[in-house]
């Protein structure tokens, strides 16, 4: 089976990280800015790394952005590079435009463009952040799409000693364990617990349910 293969457009640390990231899961990357000091850090570490100017027509014609999985644009604070670049891409119809927003404005041109998805990195990690702080024993959750989530949240005083059975947690709080581990340093879930599964403060719960419901699960004492 052929590696998949994405083109990072932008090497700053938002890109950077992204190819790095993607070099690790065993995807190959072409990576290309106009610095020769970044694209000199990742050279070894990526397929390819380019010195070029990721606005220019020229260049982008020179890449397979028609044949790519994805092409990842991240340029810095100058919206008007990614703006021209992502016009390029789609006239050039290249399959996938991942491209960082600055702002509501920049997402919204680039929308209109047809970029496939923006990411506004600061604000979706400065949203986990604020999650962390207030959900503590949330360990980790992530959205599913159609209005439920799945969260990782450590067993509730309350439950101590219950079983899954005992405690509903279905009918009382709308949510639905998929698994449970024995404590946060543990690294595999057992999926499918049994009903009788005795519950224990130091447990994990893998569950999913309505953001809203996890959060009425997640204040119980």
């Amino acid at each position: 089976m052929q590696a998949r293969h994405v083109i990072c457009l932008g090497l700053g640390t938002f890109g950077a990280a992204v190819a790095e990231r993607l070099a690790v899961d065993k995807v190959r990357v072409t990576g290309v800015d106009s610095d020769e000091e970044r694209v000199a850090e990742l050279q070894d570490t990526l397929y390819e790394a380019l010195v070029a100017d990721a606005t220019d027509r020229r260049t982008l014609e020179q890449l397979p952005v028609d044949k790519a999985d994805a092409v990842v644009v991240s340029l810095g604070e100058d919206f008007t590079a990614s703006i021209l670049a992502c016009l390029h891409l789609k006239e050039m119809k290249a399959r996938r435009v991942i491209c960082k927003a600055i702002s509501r404005d920049h997402e919204k041109i680039l929308k209109r463009l047809g970029v496939d998805k923006t990411v506004f990195p600061e604000v979706e990690r400065a949203r986990s952040l604020a999650d962390e702080i207030a959900w503590p024993n949330v360990l980790q959750q992530l959205m599913l799409g159609a209005g439920h989530m799945l969260a990782q949240i450590t067993v509730p005083k309350s439950l101590e000693g219950k079983t899954l059975q005992q405690a509903d947690l279905r009918r009382r709080y709308g949510i639905n364990v998929i698994a449970v581990k024995d404590t946060v340093f543990d690294t595999d879930f057992r999926f499918n617990p049994d009903p009788q599964t005795e519950l224990r403060e130091e447990q994990v719960l893998l569950v999913v349910g309505t953001p809203e419901a996890i959060e009425k699960f997640r204040v119980t004492d």
